[in-house]
């Protein structure tokens, strides 16, 4: 695979009207002629000048942003994050425990070479991202402090934390807008971003190897069902299978909350460790208590109806997928285990009783399994180039639902950040 600057390279273009830029080498052309000595100030005139010659070093080596994130950088953002957001902090200190100091690796850290631009460039034009990254290392960090990694390793973990997602900075679908329908195209780049992200870190001496491969193997899950290689756990390494968790609780903290959380992670045991999905429930149930608890927002014959039509989709559709076949049985499972199969819930929604807090998990539960099969839905599309007639109408029917479910429970479409993240 190798790595395509041109979306990146623009992002980095727009950011040269208003952050100050500098060559930090001579830049030559590939024929070896001078074109900007070192130390000259560049701005979008002068890149895009720069960038009509074939450049014997990628651009991203010979400038620097007078901004990149460093050490200060990263201790201020970590400070602002943990005043800021009650569930981020509640989850460090279930991580880490009561003597874990969540600024003592980070301010080991410095982002070598290229990736302390990069980082400028999430931090300025998609804050949100550089923020995720901040908040990954932490959990990372509070993890990795808690089963007593040897300090390389915790660095390592913490580095690569920071950086996870870094190879979503070359995707023009990054770019997208909520509203915007998010497409099988689309979804093929972020299914791309964990191996783009590992061939930048490959690039560089201080983050290649382990730091790498966990960037890699960032979205894999033990039992399989993970991206981009589908592996299992015994072909994941050590970091990997760390980071790959601290993503999972960290994304779906910011994308949901903490209760939310604590209900999802009960229904993870098959892709992550089991010890590591006990000691955060463990130490969750007991730091959500004094949070803001959310309120179920469905009436209960809404509830019923949205899951009788989901039933309706995730039967397999005998079409030959095996890996539709499996990602609907994990979908079907989850429901079970939880009690949200038809023969469970029965059809009379006073028997189901106005327990506030049953009913917010039966809400949460729900909307994680739409979550889910719009996940798979676009992978069955990526993936699929030639089609039986079952396989079309499943995907027609599923689009069908996921839109009118959606609409019934006033719900926005979620981000292709989040989808890939989820």
């Amino acid at each position: 695979m190798t790595l395509d600057e041109s979306v990146y390279i623009r992002r980095l273009t727009t950011l040269g009207d208003t952050q100050p830029i500098a060559a930090s080498a001579d830049i030559r052309a590939a024929n070896g002629s001078k074109l900007l000595a070192r130390g000259a100030r560049i701005n979008r005139s002068v890149l895009e000048r720069l960038l009509r010659h074939k450049l014997l070093e990628p651009i991203d080596r010979t400038t620097r942003l007078a901004e990149r994130v460093d050490r200060t950088t990263l201790l201020e953002t970590i400070a602002r994050l943990l005043d800021r957001d009650p569930t981020l902090a509640a989850l460090i200190a279930c991580l880490g425990g009561p003597h874990h100091d969540p600024r003592r690796t980070a301010a080991r850290i410095d982002p070598p070479g290229v990736l302390g631009n990069k980082l400028a460039v999430a931090r300025h034009l998609n804050p949100a991202l550089f923020e995720h990254g901040v908040a990954t290392l932490l959990a990372a960090d509070a993890l990795a402090s808690a089963r007593a990694l040897e300090p390389r390793d915790q660095e390592r973990l913490a580095l690569a934390a920071l950086c996870h997602d870094i190879g979503i900075l070359h995707l023009e679908a990054a770019s997208l807008a909520p509203s915007q329908p998010l497409h099988p195209e689309h979804w093929s780049q972020f299914y791309a971003h964990p191996r783009i992200g590992a061939l930048i870190l490959e690039g560089e001496p201080q983050t290649r190897g382990r730091i790498a491969r966990a960037v890699l193997e960032h979205h894999e899950r033990l039992d399989g069902s993970g991206y981009p290689h589908g592996r299992r756990g015994k072909d994941l390494s050590r970091l990997g299978i760390l980071l790959a968790f601290t993503e999972f609780i960290v994304s779906t903290s910011q994308r949901l909350g903490a209760h939310e959380l604590l209900t999802i992670a009960k229904t993870q045991d098959a892709g992550f460790d089991r010890a590591l999905i006990g000691q955060l429930i463990e130490g969750m149930r007991e730091r959500v208590e004094w949070l803001p608890a959310p309120s179920p927002r469905l009436e209960t014959e809404r509830l019923l109806s949205a899951l009788d039509t989901l039933w309706e989709v995730i039967e397999p559709p005998d079409a030959g997928d095996r890996l539709l076949n499996l990602g609907l049985a994990e979908i079907r499972l989850m429901l079970v285990r939880t009690g949200l199969a038809p023969d469970a819930m029965g059809t009379d929604p006073e028997l189901l009783g106005d327990d506030q807090q049953i009913r917010l998990e039966q809400e949460l539960l729900l909307r994680e399994a739409l979550f889910r099969l719009r996940r798979l839905r676009l992978e069955t599309l990526r993936r699929a180039d030639e089609r039986s007639s079952r396989l079309e109408d499943w995907i027609r029917r599923s689009g069908e639902l996921l839109t009118a479910v959606r609409q019934a429970l006033q719900e926005q479409q979620p981000s292709a950040t989040a989808l890939a993240n989820g």
